[in-house]
């Protein structure tokens, strides 16, 4: 089969996500890390410039410039060399990873900070670390830490470190740049951005719950996801809600203010 090129941008920067194939680990210890992070050296001597980057449990971030044929090609070869090694070491058969990468264009400086900050603050929100200070992001980079980020761009774009770590010790709220406010009108949310707008209107650990909550709440918070922005479809996939149910929901909330 022959598969669909990826349409590139003006700007030629992308946020990348990988994610193990059923939601499989795809990192059992630092050996494995510190693995991918050699890998991922070599991604970055291929021509493609990487700004942020973060290892989570069963998924990773990254964000990227160069075009968009050099960083599927370099993606390629870093799953793929990641996932033979990884399968030898222990004793694994199978695709590691779920199909191909997902990726967005990042068309602006706004929406180029907003991802800076959501990658390093990935751990945080999912509850592997109590700051950005990860042990396995680009965030120590931006402190001088040696690594594989120009870190020049968004030092450069937020006035040094100090602005930096300002910047990123905002939650992201309406007082400053996130998801939403960097994005286009026209464009509606990734996978990526509405999972973390749901997770910060019903918290992190609550998704799961909300189909179970008393009507009037698990209603209330179904229309705030979707007055966020999110999908019908996102919000059946994230909470197991029925379609139907989150269609009456929303259509019942039109004309109204909360």
């Amino acid at each position: 089969m022959v598969r669909q090129q990826r349409l590139g941008c003006e700007s030629n920067i992308y946020h990348v996500v990988a994610r193990g194939v059923g939601r499989q680990i795809i990192f059992e210890d630092d050996t494995d890390r510190f693995k991918f992070l050699g890998y991922l050296r070599e991604f970055g001597e291929s021509g493609v410039i990487l700004h942020a980057w973060c290892l989570m449990d069963n998924h990773i971030h990254l964000l990227a410039r160069g075009p968009i044929a050099t960083i599927s090609s370099s993606m390629g070869l870093l799953l793929g060399s990641y996932a033979q090694r990884f399968n030898l070491r222990h004793g694994r058969a199978g695709h590691l990873f779920q199909n191909r990468f997902d990726s967005e264009c990042v068309e602006s400086d706004a929406y180029f900070l907003t991802v800076v900050r959501y990658i390093h603050q990935n751990p945080l929100k999912a509850g592997l670390a109590t700051s950005c200070a990860y042990r396995w992001s680009s965030y120590a980079e931006y402190f001088g830490h040696a690594g594989i980020c120009d870190t020049s761009f968004a030092l450069g774009m937020l006035g040094g470190r100090e602005g930096f770590k300002s910047f990123h010790e905002c939650l992201p709220d309406e007082s400053c740049l996130d998801i939403r406010s960097g994005r286009s009108k026209t464009r509606g949310l990734s996978n990526e951005e509405a999972l973390l707008t749901a997770q910060e209107i019903v918290g992190v650990d609550g998704l799961a719950a909300v189909a179970a909550f008393e009507r009037s709440r698990r209603d209330g918070l179904l229309r705030r996801m979707c007055q966020a922005g999110l999908t019908i479809r996102q919000i059946e996939r994230f909470t197991g809600i029925p379609k139907s149910t989150v269609q009456r929901v929303n259509s019942g909330s039109k004309g109204q203010s909360l």
